[in-house]
This record gives structure tokens, sequence and C-alpha cells, in this order.
């Protein structure tokens, strides 16, 4: 009898209504400005329910104003609804809930939505790690690079997006089409679409790099060992054009990156890393989400190794999504595996601090390392330093760090200060429980490093009750 080997649509039929509520808005707000909130509907497959006829209670509201009661879901809306004309009064964090009134599926929490007159920065979402169809890489789950940014933008709410499909699997006519549609996409002030490719370098002194334009311009390159690519090259090739390269998943024993044998490619081309995709976690051996299908155990494939030894990288986080559908929200099933679900984790997303939402102000931020990681959820994370925000190199005669961090639901667990790759403070329900309030959903303290005597630099990793994490790009604190 030959076997069954289901289709990845099949997993949908089990639910083929909508099994969560998706909540999207800006992150950071002042008192009275007025925004716009987005309520989705998806699926088990990650898509809308566009046949959802029902209503969804609003509870918890902590000060939201233009925020309904209920909200009454057609056919007509296809599992999206647009909430023009919010606001909100008071300064603080803010948060509310939607619940389906008949109960068929869980809340839907907001993500923290912190008011604050004079905050020097706004707060963007989303995914530079996204593969198409052009890419032939999973081609009976991927979509067209339109479906992504489409994705992006009308059904999980994020500021940008980039494609990041295989180079050794590109040819020219097909690097037009990605070009082409990061140029339709681009919406200054709206939506930005980031061009890009993955450069599948496969040398242990580098591992994989997604490599990102600020612009439409720009060329494709396979890096693969094969076909003459090195270490070098890539950041000549990335220097050369402007671009970001960007390592990622270096705690594979595949195409992972050794730091004890690789060098930083500098300020100017290599300011982050990818710590987090569906892979896992990057940041350290012993992580709570573990790299699965091969997770190196040499230490000189970790974050906290990297910064140790001398690379001042801050991170972002991606999906690596083959089935077109950035943010992670999608968990990928195979045919080929019989059905076998290989990530068990959700995909990772960045959050980026910058003036305004161009791909100029996002480039200047992430060279400036303004930005940090989630492993899904919008997790709230702000990191300061004698006015200097994460990213910064501080001259200072002590080291105080101010941590702001809020979780979109339930009770934070643990929020841990890392210094030179060493845990130097934690704190959580088994260990001090100062900086939290009454829920536990935000978490606010001005650190003091007793022990600083010379050039350190620290980061934070926070972790809601769900095992949803984030970790903040560091600061670089140097004695005066």
């Amino acid at each position: 009898m030959q076997r069954y080997i289901p289709d990845v649509a099949d997993f949908a039929k089990i639910y083929r209504g909508a099994t969560r509520v998706w909540v999207s808005g800006p992150s950071i707000l002042s008192p009275h400005e007025k925004f716009t909130l987005q309520v989705s509907l998806l699926r088990l497959d990650g898509y809308l329910d566009t046949d959802y006829e029902g209503e969804l209670l609003v509870e918890g509201n902590s000060g939201v104003e233009g925020l309904p009661d209920r909200l009454v879901f057609s056919k007509e809306d296809q599992g999206s609804i647009v909430l023009p004309g919010c606001s909100i009064a008071e300064e603080g964090v803010h948060r509310f809930r939607f619940s389906p009134l008949k109960g068929v599926f869980p809340a839907g929490y907001s993500h923290p939505l912190l008011v604050r007159g004079g905050f020097p920065y706004r707060l963007f979402w989303g995914d530079f790690h996204v593969h198409s169809v052009l890419g032939k890489c999973e081609t009976h789950l991927a979509k067209s690079p339109g479906f992504g940014y489409w994705y992006a933008r009308d059904v999980v709410g994020h500021d940008f997006c980039g494609m990041a499909d295989h180079a050794s699997n590109l040819n020219d006519e097909d690097w037009e089409k990605l070009r082409a549609s990061a140029k339709l996409w681009y919406t200054p002030g709206k939506f930005v679409s980031i061009l890009g490719f993955e450069g599948d370098y496969d040398g242990e002194d580098g591992g994989h790099f997604n490599m990102h334009f600020p612009s439409d311009k720009g060329d494709y390159r396979n890096f693969k060992m094969s076909a003459g690519g090195t270490l070098d090259s890539i950041f000549d090739f990335a220097r050369d054009n402007h671009a970001l390269a960007v390592c990622h998943h270096t705690s594979r024993v595949t195409c992972g990156r050794d730091f004890s044998k690789s060098r930083f490619g500098g300020v100017d081309v290599e300011p982050v890393m990818e710590v987090y995709s569906q892979w896992g976690s990057s940041e350290e051996y012993e992580s709570n989400r573990p790299t699965i299908e091969g997770r190196h155990p040499g230490t000189g494939h970790y974050y906290r190794y990297a910064l140790s030894h001398g690379y001042p990288l801050g991170v972002v986080g991606g999906s690596d999504s083959h089935s077109t559908t950035p943010g992670g929200a999608v968990p990928l099933a195979y045919p080929r595996w019989g059905g076998k679900q290989l990530f068990p984790y959700p995909g990772g997303v960045t959050a980026i601090y910058a003036a305004e939402l161009t791909r100029k102000s996002l480039f200047e931020a992430l060279l400036a390392r303004r930005c940090y990681a989630t492993s899904f959820e919008k997790i709230f994370v702000w990191l300061e330093s004698d006015g200097a925000p994460m990213g910064s190199e501080v001259e200072a005669a002590s080291a105080e760090i101010d941590i702001t961090v809020s979780c979109t639901h339930g009770p934070l667990i643990e929020v841990v200060v890392v210094k030179n790759g060493v845990v130097a403070a934690r704190f959580g329900k088994f260990w001090d429980g100062q900086g939290f309030d009454a829920q536990r959903q935000t978490f606010n303290l001005l650190w003091h490093d007793v022990d600083f005597s010379e050039k350190s630099c620290y980061y934070v990793r926070a972790t809601q009750f769900d095992g949803d994490t984030a970790w903040s790009s560091p600061i670089w604190i140097t004695p005066k």
C-alpha cells in the first residue's frame, strides 16, 4: 500500500476557520496622537479567514479612545478590519485584547503601546529574511515576492519586509522580477520593501549571509565556495554595493559560522547578525529554543562568543520563511518528510528604532545597531545609558543601563543582563523580583554594574511566559 504523504493544505483543513487574532498598530505614540489599528483573523495555515462571521469582544482596554466595545466581522471584511482614528491621552504602557464571543479560538492580545511625549524615535517592525518562489527552494510552499510584501503589510501589519532568495538558484530574469517587485511595493511612510538575496556561502568561517540593499539597485552573486566565494568577497561585495551583509543561523552545523575562525566585516557592512529565526536561537548553546537540525556544540558558533571576542554586532530576527509569509506566523510542514513540521518554532522579527519609515532611515538605524530581535511576538524593549540608545558606544564614569521591557501577554518570566557574553544579572520569578509591575507585564529598572572597570558591552534578553523572547542590541561602555 502506498503511504499517503499529506500536503501542507491538509493541515489547514483541521481548522478551516480562524485559530488566532492578530493585532497590529504603532508601538510608540505621543499623547492624543491619532493612529490606526488592524485586526486580522488568521487560520492555521497563516492565511486570513475570509469566511468568518461573528463578534469579538474588546476587553482590558487601558485607555485607547476610539476602540469599540466589540467588533462585528462579516464575509465582506475578508478576515481583516482596520480601525482608524484611535488615540490615547495618558502616558504609559497600554494594551487590550479581543475575545471571540463564542469562544471558538483564543483571545488576541495587542502588543504594548507606549505613549510618551518627546520620544526620539518610532519603532518599526518587519522581517528581512523571506524566500519567494523565484529562489526555487520549497517551491510547493513559496509564492511570489508581491505576495510576501502583501502578507507583511496587509495581513500581519508589518512596516517593512525583505526578500532573500538563494542566489545560487537565481537567474537574471528572476533578479529583475525581484527588483521590480521591491520598487513597486516601496511606499515611503507606509511600507518599506527591501531588495536582497541569500549568498549561500558555505565556508565555516562565514556561513550563510543575507545581502540587503538600501535601494532598488544592486546585483546578485552566488557566494558558494564552489563558485569562488570567500568571506572577504562577501564583505567586499557589500562595501562596493553599499549593502549590509547579515549572517544567520550561525549555530547550525551545516552552513553555520564559527566566529573563532572568522573575522568582523566592519561597522559599515556588518553592523548586525540574525540571532533568531525558525531554525532557533544562535545566542548560546543552552537556549530555551535551541537550534534544530544540527545544533553546533562549539561555543564559537554563538552570539555570546562573538561579543566576548570583539565582534561589535547588534541583533536582528527573521523568519527564514520559505512559504513567503513574513513574520513567522506560519508553521511549515514538508510533504517530503511525511508531513513533518520541521520547524517547531515561529520565525523571528526585527524591531528598528528610526526617525521615519523610509529605506534611508531604516538602514541608518541598522548601521547604528538601534534595533533588536524577537522570536515572533512584538515584545517591547528599550535600552539606554547616559541618554544613548542600544547600539551606542558610550564613555562614562559608571555603567548604568536604563531597561524597559513590556510583554505582549501573560507575565514576564525573566529579564537577563548579559555583560561581555556572561550573565551579570537576572530578574524573575525565581530570582530578584525588583523592576516588575504588579502584573509582571512590564519591567523597568536602572541597573548599575558594580564591577565596571574596563570597556564592556551589555545587552538584555527578556522572556515571557509562553517562551517568546526578545534580545536587545548591546550598549558598549568605556570608563572615562
